[in-house]
């Protein structure tokens, strides 16, 4: 019986510690699932990322080798987006929103519709606005608003009616799936012109003509007149400049014209001695100042189709 005891009382004081030592087993084996947890999240993560920065390296290194090889323009050809409605605060914003070709946000850019209505086609439906790049806080602020989600933003056009009636006149995606307005929805081109691709001129100096004709196609009137007197302005004040300068170098030239021309010719430019006078060299001058003033502040052109057909 006493031996019995004794190993009754040693099972009896063993137990407590191998509960505790279970205990501890256990601890030690959720703690180190849950760190192995956070390194399987952390690493996730880091590929995550790695994935998305070799991505957008990629596409870089493309673009970038396309503008050097100088076979491939900056943007792609004409595309066809789906089209969204702009949301009411922005009615009056001279941009688009788009994701693909990406480019730097409030970038210019030429915007040119071809259809395959021969009445359309036959127009050249050009505009010149801001592209903005579709993000994720543009998306939220947009399904927010009540309008339909954006799904695919790559294949995504946000462009308000202004826009759209200076392309030639289209509805939304939206409005031709629900048989509100059947006319056409054209390819669009969307053409990077910050950086004086037309004609064949680089660099900046032409930014300023293609910065004019994005103001005068601006949804909002007060943008469109007050460039447009800007720009009588900065005309009235070359004419005046004109005038300056021919009085300042008409001696000269009339000797170099007198010393190059017959004496036929000379009898025709006789007004030349008038110095008081503006010359007929400063007022062609005048009037090419005035005729490339008025291409500059052309509006974009109408549809003649506004009207919703069902």
């Amino acid at each position: 019986m006493t031996r019995r005891a004794t190993k009754t009382k040693r099972r009896t004081a063993n137990t407590p510690r191998r509960k505790k030592e279970s205990d501890a087993n256990v601890r030690t084996v959720e703690q180190s699932y849950a760190d192995l947890e956070k390194k399987v999240e952390r690493l996730t993560h880091e590929v995550s990322e790695a994935l998305e920065r070799q991505k957008a390296t990629s596409e870089v290194l493309r673009v970038t080798a396309e503008r050097s090889a100088g076979s491939a323009p900056d943007f792609p050809g004409d595309r066809h987006y789906r089209i969204y409605a702009a949301i009411e605060e922005e009615y009056d914003k001279g941009w688009v929103w788009i994701k693909d070709p990406p480019a730097p946000s409030r970038t210019l850019v030429k915007l040119q519709a071809k259809y395959e209505d021969k009445d359309k086609a036959s127009k050249k439906w050009v505009t010149f606005c801001e592209a903005r790049l579709i993000e994720k806080n543009f998306l939220t602020r947009y399904k927010a608003r009540g309008r339909v989600a954006i799904k695919e933003p790559a294949r995504a056009m946000v462009i308000g009616e202004w826009y759209r009636n200076a392309l030639g006149g289209f509805p939304t995606d939206r409005q031709r799936e629900l048989h509100e307005d059947d006319r056409e929805i054209p390819n669009i081109t969307v053409c990077e012109i910050t950086k004086g691709h037309f004609w064949q001129f680089r660099g900046s100096w032409w930014r300023w003509w293609w910065a004019v004709r994005a103001a005068c196609h601006h949804p909002d009137m007060a943008v469109r007149i007050g460039t447009r007197l800007g720009v009588l302005g900065a005309w009235l004040g070359l004419v005046a400049t004109v005038d300056l300068m021919w009085k300042t170098f008409h001696p000269p030239l009339r000797e170099i014209v007198r010393g190059s021309l017959p004496a036929s010719i000379l009898g025709l430019l006789s007004n030349w001695e008038r110095e008081e006078r503006v010359g007929p060299v400063a007022l062609l001058a005048a009037v090419l100042l005035g005729l490339v003033a008025w291409q500059a502040c052309r509006g974009p052109k109408r549809p003649t189709d506004h009207g919703l057909r069902s």
